[in-house]
This record gives C-alpha cells, sequence and structure tokens, in this order.
C-alpha cells in the first residue's frame, strides 16, 4: 500500500516522522532522487528500531490523505501484510519502489500511521508534496 501511496506524489515531497511519540524510533526516512521525474522510478527507505522487550504480532497500519486540503477516506490494512511479523526488538530497514505519477496538481499529505492490538501507535510517518 505504502507504493500506491507514495506513487501519488509528484515533486517536492517532504517525508518525516509526525514529531509525535511513538514506540518505535524512526531512524532515518528517506527519497531517492530528492526531485523525482515523473514517469519515472523513485525509492522510499525507511529504517525504525523496535525496542527491547516489545514484539509486534500483529497491528493496523491506517494511511489518512488530505488532497488540497480535503481530507480523504483513510484506507486501513494489517499491519503484517505491510512487514514481517512477528517484529521483534532490533533496528529494520524498508525499501519500497515506486512509479512517479504525472497529471496531478495541488498538493497531498499523507500520515502513515503504525498501531499494535491494543492501539498503541508503534511508528508515524508524515509526507508532503506539491505538484
Amino acid at each position: 500500500m505504502i507504493s500506491l501511496l507514495l506513487s501519488l506524489f509528484a515533486v517536492n515531497p517532504t517525508i518525516r516522522d509526525c514529531g509525535v511519540e511513538t514506540l518505535f524510533t524512526v531512524d532515518s526516512v528517506s527519497l531517492t532522487p530528492l526531485t523525482p521525474v515523473p514517469a519515472e522510478n523513485a525509492t522510499i527507505h525507511l529504517t525504525y528500531t523496535v525496542p527491547i522487550g516489545y514484539i509486534a504480532t500483529d497491528g493496523l497500519v491506517t494511511y489518512s490523505f488530505t488532497y488540497n486540503f480535503i481530507p480523504l477516506n483513510p484506507v486501513v490494512e494489517p499491519l503484517c501484510s505491510n512487514i514481517p511479523c512477528p517484529l521483534n526488538p532490533g533496528t529494520y530497514s524498508n525499501t519500497t519502489l515506486f512509479q512517479w505519477p504525472t497529471g496531478l496538481s495541488g498538493s497531498l499529505s499523507t500520515t502513515l500511521r503504525w498501531t499494535d492490538i491494543l492501539n498503541v501507535e508503534l511508528l508515524c510517518l508524515n509526507i508532503y508534496a506539491k505538484f
């Protein structure tokens, strides 16, 4: 799903953690190339750390979208369809390859939230782009 979500973006994206308290630590998040070219491949790289004493066995991934300042319906998927479960303590890297789109105008803001079965917020990323 993250590849679909990111494939909506065009130029000048910013990707960062949400700035809220989460259980997992976002060690790094980046986009390559920094200025994607429409209709060509781009890659998002995410490195995060699961703390000692915690094991993620299930949960949800929620994608919330705002297109030109209009909230759209969120998309919710099982956490373990996006990451290998169980997720034991340690550092993990995820890489998603997607094609940069053409033909959109305005702005898109997306929030990606991982929560566990008790609704504890594990990870949160905010992605913003103008196109």
